[in-house]
């Protein structure tokens, strides 16, 4: 008796794949062949509303700090200094990061105005 293997998920969709592909052949021939004049139109409304769309959700929804290791797996991400942006350690496993940045964290924890303002003193005082 041999054991089969089950199917992934997305195995059961893959027939739909070919479908499509002669779909979308057939509204490109469609497209050639008569020319619509209102296509324009569409794909240009189309296109700038997925640009306003994609703006409005990154303006409304922005980003978290991914605090997962890269090593060890567990959610034990800091910054590695209070006063920058860059740099992480692992209070779980100890793994470090001195380049990695830390900005979305730093954003979590407070106001960013006054590590902004140490970075451009200390960006100052090199010259």
């Amino acid at each position: 008796m041999s054991k089969s293997t089950p199917a992934s998920p997305h195995a059961r969709w893959s027939w739909l794949i070919s479908q499509a592909l002669l779909a979308a052949g057939l509204f490109g021939t469609w497209i050639v062949v008569t020319r619509p004049p209102w296509l324009f139109g569409a794909v240009i409304t189309t296109v700038l509303g997925a640009g306003i769309l994609w703006i409005a959700v990154s303006a409304l929804a922005p980003s978290k700090a991914d605090r997962t290791c890269p090593d060890c797996g567990e959610k034990g991400l800091e910054r590695m200094n209070q006063g920058s942006t860059q740099g992480v350690v692992c209070t779980a496993c100890g793994f470090r990061d001195a380049e990695e940045s830390s900005f979305y964290m730093a954003e979590e924890e407070g106001p960013l105005e006054p590590i902004a303002l140490a970075e451009r003193r200390r960006r100052r005082a090199l010259r």
